[in-house]
């Protein structure tokens, strides 16, 4: 009767059978792993140091439920994605373009959105306490119920944006075109006192 292999066959069979393709780079083969398993669709996955190229499309991807650690999507074509329900752990969207995509339920704190492309995006619920959306484009998205405490606008375009019970403790809007088109003033500001020029009467 053949002998049963031992524990360590099997990882010296693994590591043989995990060797990559010399003809693609490490983002290219997430790429292509991204778009061939599981049709575009990740649930309760558990993604760590995920990193693309610039201009990576992936654009329709699903990632349902999944936690995202030290996650890199930026200059990335996220256009319609989904990350409904995920969490991030140091996210960067620096630059992404995420138009129409669906962070739903997603938790993300200290995550990075700095002239990210949001227009029409949904962040329903949402909690991304203490993250940058410094000019970030949120023309039409939706943010409501989000948790946005203390995270920054600076410079973002909300026109139109849904903002209908988010809370907003903290946040930072200096500069921001808020969603009825007007740019935010802090009303806690001090006013800006003009010197007033003075006129020398004639001597009498």
């Amino acid at each position: 009767m053949p002998s049963q292999p031992t524990p360590q066959d099997w990882n010296s069979r693994r590591s043989e059978d995990s060797i990559e393709d010399p003809r693609f780079t490490r983002e290219e083969l997430l790429q292509r792993q991204l778009l061939t398993f599981g049709g575009g669709t990740f649930r309760n996955q558990v993604m760590i140091g995920a990193e693309w190229r610039v201009g990576t499309d992936l654009s329709g991807i699903k990632f349902l439920d999944c936690t995202l650690t030290c996650a890199d999507f930026s200059h990335c074509d996220l256009r319609n994605c989904s990350f409904v329900g995920s969490r991030f752990v140091v996210a960067n969207f620096l630059c992404a373009n995420a138009e129409g995509a669906d962070f739903t339920k997603v938790i993300g704190p200290a995550s990075d959105f700095m002239a990210a492309n949001l227009r029409n995006a949904r962040l329903i619920g949402a909690s991304i306490v203490s993250s940058d959306f410094r000019g970030a484009d949120l023309r039409g998205a939706n943010l409501s119920g989000a948790v946005l405490s203390e995270s920054r606008f600076c410079a973002a375009n909300l026109e139109g944006a849904i903002l209908t019970d988010a809370i907003l403790d903290g946040a930072d809007f200096t500069g921001a075109t808020m969603p009825d088109g007007t740019l935010y003033r802090d009303p806690k500001a001090e006013p800006i006192v003009l010197p007033v020029a003075k006129v020398e009467r004639d001597a009498a």
